[in-house]
C-alpha cells in the first residue's frame, strides 16, 4: 500500500511538471521574424534588455551562456579568483586570456568591464619599469573598455570611462610625456580607433597634426553625452560631474600644448575651444539635491535679480541700512577694531580669526531692516524680504555647483590665457627655463623678467588669477629666477620686481600651513557671492 502511495505521487508530480512546461514554453518563447514571441520576449523588447538592443550579438558568448546551464554566475566568479591568482604570480597573458573569458560569461555585466579596465591600466600597468610596457598595458585597459561599449553600447558609463582613461591616464600620469609622444605616433592604435571613433577628423588632431590623447577623450566624452541624450541612464552618475568631463579636456589639451612649447596662435585657439565648450556647458540644466535645476551660467543673472529686489527693499527707508551697519560697527570691541584695520598680510593667527568673523557681525541683514521699518511698510517689506530670500537660495545653490567644478576659476582662465599679454608671459617663461637647461643664465635672467612684465599686466586684469593654481605655478618659475639670480651672485629679488604681491600672497599660505579639515586647499578659487549691498562683479567677456 505505501509503494503505491509513493508511486502515484511521483507520477503526479511528473505530470505537474509536465503540465508546468507549457506555460513556461509560452511565456519564455524567443522573438522570430514571424512573432512577437512570449510574455518574456515581449518584456525583453519593451525594456530593452534584448542583447540585440545592448550591442552586439557573440555566438560564442551565446553557447557558453547556454552550456552553464545556469551556472554561469558561478562559473565567473572562478575566473575571478584564476585572474586573481595569476595577476599575483604576474602571469600576464594567463590574466588576459581569463579576463576574455570572464567577459565572454557575463558580456553585459558592466561592473566587469569597468572593474578590470582599471586593473589593467592602472594595477598591472605600474608593475613594469619601462614606460613603454607600461604604455602597451594602458592601451589593453582602454582597448578592453572599448570592447566593453561594444556589448553594451547604449552605456553612457562605459563610454566616459573610455574618454577618461583616453585622456587621463595618458595625459595625467608621471610619464605623460613619454605616453603622449607614444599615443601621437601609434599610427595601428589609431587604425583600430578608427572602427569606432573619428580620430582622424580635425576635432581628434592636436597642433602637429597627429591624433592628441586629450582631444580623442573629448570625443569619447561627447559620443556619452549623446546616449544619454538618447534616453540611456547614466547609473548613479552626477550629472554635474558627467557633463564636466568633456570641457575639462579641452582646457587640459590647452595647457598641454602650452606645457609643450605650442604657444601662440594654436593655444589661443585651443583656449577659445575650451571656453566654448565650458559656456556649452554652463547653459545645460542640471538637477540639483534641492529639487529644482540649475544653470552654472545663471550666477550674474541671479546677482542681479537678488540685488534689484534689495535695492526695491532699501528703497522703502533710504539710509536706514547704513545706520544698522554704523551701529553694528561701533559695537565692536577694541580687539576686533584693529584687526580689521590691520593690514592682511601682517596679521597675527588671532587677528586673522577675528577679521573673518567681523563682515558677518556687520552684516544689516534684511530682517533687521524690516524690523525696523514704520508699520505702515512691514508688510511691503515682508514681501519684498521674501523674494530676496527665495533669489539667494537659488543664487547659493547654483554658487555651490559652480565650486565644485570650479567652473568661475576656469571661464576667467580661458579668457586670460587668450590675451596678448599671457600668450607672451609664457613665451618668455618657457624661453627662460630652456636657457636655464643650456645653463645661459644670462638670458635666463633677461627673458624671466620680460615675462615677469607681462605677468604682471594679466593679474591687473585678472587678479584673482594670482590666488589659485596659475599663481602656483608661477611661483615654481620665480623659484628658478632666485636660484639664476643667486648663480649669478645676486641675493635676493630685485626691488622693481613686478609680481611682489603675488609672492607675499604665496609666503602667506605657506604660513597658514596645511589645507583645512574639510580638505580645501589653501589656493583654490571659491567663488565668493557678494554680500548685500556689495557692487556686482562684471562676467568675463564673451567672444
Amino acid at each position: 500500500m505505501n509503494r503505491n502511495v509513493v508511486f502515484n505521487r511521483k507520477v503526479t508530480y511528473v505530470g505537474i511538471i509536465a503540465l508546468l512546461l507549457f506555460p513556461l514554453f509560452r511565456l519564455g518563447q524567443p522573438a522570430t521574424r514571424g512573432t512577437g514571441g512570449g510574455w518574456l520576449a515581449g518584456l525583453r523588447k519593451d525594456f530593452g534588455l534584448a542583447q540585440a538592443q545592448l550591442g552586439e550579438i557573440d555566438s560564442t558568448s551565446e553557447t557558453m551562456k547556454l552550456v552553464t546551464l545556469g551556472m554561469r554566475g558561478v562559473a565567473a566568479n572562478v575566473l575571478w579568483f584564476r585572474q586573481a591568482e595569476y595577476q599575483k604570480k604576474e602571469d600576464w597573458d594567463n590574466v588576459r586570456a581569463t579576463l576574455n573569458q570572464i567577459t565572454t560569461l557575463q558580456p553585459n555585466f558592466i561592473n566587469v568591464w569597468e572593474y578590470q579596465a582599471h586593473n589593467l591600466s592602472y594595477n598591472i600597468s605600474v608593475e613594469f619599469d619601462d614606460y613603454r610596457y607600461r604604455y602597451h598595458w594602458v592601451k589593453k585597459g582602454i582597448d578592453f573598455l572599448i570592447d566593453g561599449t561594444h556589448f553594451n553600447a547604449s552605456d553612457p558609463t562605459l563610454l566616459r570611462w573610455t574618454g577618461w582613461y583616453t585622456s587621463h591616464k595618458i595625459g595625467k600620469s608621471d610619464e605623460k610625456l613619454e605616453f603622449r609622444e607614444l599615443f601621437r605616433g601609434d599610427r595601428d592604435w589609431h587604425s583600430d580607433l578608427l572602427e569606432d571613433i573619428p580620430i582622424e577628423s580635425r576635432d581628434a588632431l592636436g597642433p602637429d597634426g597627429r591624433p592628441d590623447c586629450w582631444q580623442v577623450g573629448r570625443i569619447w566624452h561627447g559620443i556619452s553625452e549623446d546616449a544619454v541624450a538618447a534616453g540611456h541612464s547614466m547609473r548613479g552618475r552626477a550629472p554635474l560631474i558627467f557633463y564636466s568631463d568633456g570641457p575639462q579636456a579641452r582646457i587640459n589639451y590647452a595647457q598641454s600644448i602650452e606645457d609643450e612649447g605650442w604657444l601662440g596662435e594654436q593655444a589661443q585657439t585651443a583656449w577659445q575651444i575650451a571656453l566654448d565648450d565650458l559656456h556649452r556647458f554652463g547653459r545645460r540644466d542640471l538637477p540639483t539635491s534641492w529639487g529644482h535645476y540649475t544653470r552654472l551660467d545663471s550666477f550674474y543673472e541671479l546677482l542681479k535679480e537678488r540685488d534689484a529686489y534689495r535695492s526695491q527693499l532699501d528703497a522703502l527707508a533710504p539710509g536706514l541700512r547704513d545706520e544698522i551697519r554704523q551701529q553694528k560697527e561701533e559695537a565692536l570691541d577694541h580687539d576686533e577694531r584693529v584687526a580689521m584695520q590691520t593690514d592682511m598680510l601682517s596679521r597675527t593667527e588671532r587677528q586673522m580669526m577675528l577679521a573673518a568673523m567681523i563682515p558677518e557681525k556687520l552684516e544689516a541683514r534684511d530682517s533687521d531692516f524690516v524690523d525696523r521699518l514704520p508699520t505702515e511698510l512691514k508688510p511691503r517689506g515682508v514681501s519684498l524680504m521674501a523674494k530676496v530670500a527665495e533669489v539667494q537660495a537659488f543664487l547659493e545653490h547654483c554658487d555651490r555647483y559652480r565650486n565644485i567644478v570650479n567652473y568661475g576659476y576656469w571661464e576667467m582662465r580661458c579668457e586670460a590665457e587668450q590675451t596678448a599679454d599671457a600668450v607672451n608671459a609664457r613665451k618668455h617663461v618657457y624661453q627662460a627655463l630652456d636657457r636655464l637647461k643650456k645653463t645661459d643664465l644670462v638670458n635666463a635672467k633677461q627673458e624671466f623678467e620680460l615675462a615677469w612684465d607681462y605677468w604682471a599686466n594679466v593679474f591687473r586684469d585678472f587678479p584673482a588669477l594670482m590666488d589659485d593654481v596659475t599663481g602656483d605655478d608661477l611661483n615654481e618659475s620665480i623659484n628658478k629666477y632666485e636660484h639664476v639670480l643667486q648663480q649669478m651672485g645676486l641675493t635676493g629679488l630685485p626691488p622693481d620686481f613686478k609680481l611682489k604681491e603675488l609672492r607675499s600672497k604665496r609666503k602667506a599660505v605657506e604660513r597658514r600651513g596645511p589645507p583645512s579639515a574639510a580638505g580645501q586647499p589653501p589656493t583654490a578659487h571659491l567663488q565668493e557671492i557678494p554680500p548685500p549691498g556689495a557692487p556686482i562683479p562684471v562676467a568675463p567677456p564673451r567672444k
